[in-house]
């Protein structure tokens, strides 16, 4: 709920300090599940010069460990098809079960500029002391309202 009163409360979960790197079966991943494909174009190359597609290439070929088959659709495009059952590419995230929420409100701070990772967990309340907080606000701004 934004700018109550000249306050902000949020709900939070910074990806920094709540989510953790999780491998495809903690994910659910379809790609872990049903396999998935990747088109390399061998002729790409950056602005800067490097030959991102030869090196896609290679470490998919080389370097990933991964089961695929290979298809050839012509001499600059290659297509990997990658077996079920392996790791993707993908970083997944997962919510860590042992870290709370953060309950957070703000006083006098423009809706706008969201908090740092760092001013939520030093400004995080108690579950409880946030809704009294917020349901006070609720109220009065209402009161407020009605009367005009």
């Amino acid at each position: 709920m934004k700018n109550m009163n000249g306050k902000n409360y949020s709900i939070n979960a910074p990806l920094e300090t709540h989510w953790m790197e999780a491998p495809c079966t903690t994910d659910n991943c379809g790609k872990f599940n049903n396999g998935w494909m990747i088109n390399i174009d061998l002729e790409l190359v950056l602005e800067d010069g490097r030959a991102l597609g030869q090196q896609q290439y290679d470490y998919i070929k080389y370097v990933s460990g991964r089961k695929f088959k290979e298809e050839r659709s012509d001499e600059t495009h290659v297509m990997f098809i990658f077996y079920p059952e392996q790791q993707c590419f993908e970083q997944h995230k997962v919510k860590r079960e042992d870290v709370d929420a953060l309950y957070n409100r703000q006083q006098g701070r423009a809706a706008s500029v969201p908090l740092t990772v760092r001013e939520m967990h030093k400004t995080t309340m108690e579950p409880e002391r946030f809704m009294d907080g917020m349901n006070e606000d609720i109220y009065q701004h209402n009161k407020e309202a009605k009367e005009g």
